[in-house]
């Protein structure tokens, strides 16, 4: 009897801890299918879950500032996306970023006879 209280007491906490191994999961999905906001969002969620299960684990001590380690986290994730998307628009737009395009067979012969003399 006490140890089924005891169990409850603290049965809510199972849920905090699954959070980071549900996000792992929604990362995998979202990388093969989606590859957009939803990888994005589980990245997100998979860095504030862990401090958030940081935090329950340790919940003796006040330690609150540990969820201030997520706000560069937070930061450096949003721009990383950014940057993606970036380089995805500019491709897309022909500009100066350099394209892996196939040389005509004169352009071949005229590097090759460069090359050659």
């Amino acid at each position: 009897m006490i140890f089924a209280l005891t169990v409850q007491k603290y049965y809510w906490q199972v849920f905090i801890y699954v959070l980071p191994a549900l996000c792992i999961v929604g990362i995998v999905f979202s990388s093969v299918w989606e590859k957009g906001r939803g990888l994005f969002l589980f990245i997100s969620g998979l860095i504030w879950s862990i401090l958030l299960t940081i935090y329950v684990a340790i919940a003796r001590y006040d330690i609150w500032m540990i969820f201030l380690l997520g706000i560069p986290a937070q930061i450096i994730i949003f721009l990383s996306f950014r940057i993606k998307i970036s380089i995805k628009i500019s491709q897309k737009e022909g500009s100066v970023l350099p394209s892996k395009k196939k040389k005509n067979k004169k352009e071949e012969e005229k590097t090759e006879d460069l090359t050659n003399e």
